[in-house]
């Protein structure tokens, strides 16, 4: 399992920032990625817009819980 962040950014938009960058960093060492998952498929800034897109693939488990609503929750991919 991977630690939990500390995050040093103090805006949301920061701190989902530097959730995507853990992420990337993460999934190129294999050691921390056993199962060769790509969570961050694409990475891209516009220099003209300073605008970051981001594509996530994220592996996820569903469940129906006891209300009868359908559960969303991440699988674990990486380790520390």
């Amino acid at each position: 399992m991977a630690s939990a962040i500390t995050f040093t950014s103090t805006t949301l938009e920061g701190q989902v920032l530097e959730s995507i960058e853990r992420i990337a960093d993460l999934q190129v060492q294999a050691d921390k990625n056993p199962n060769n998952i790509s969570t961050v498929t694409a990475y891209n800034t516009n220099s003209l817009t300073n605008i970051l897109t981001v594509t996530l693939s994220i592996p996820v488990s569903t469940t129906v819980g006891t209300t009868g609503k359908i559960e969303t929750t991440a699988v674990e991919n990486y380790t520390d």
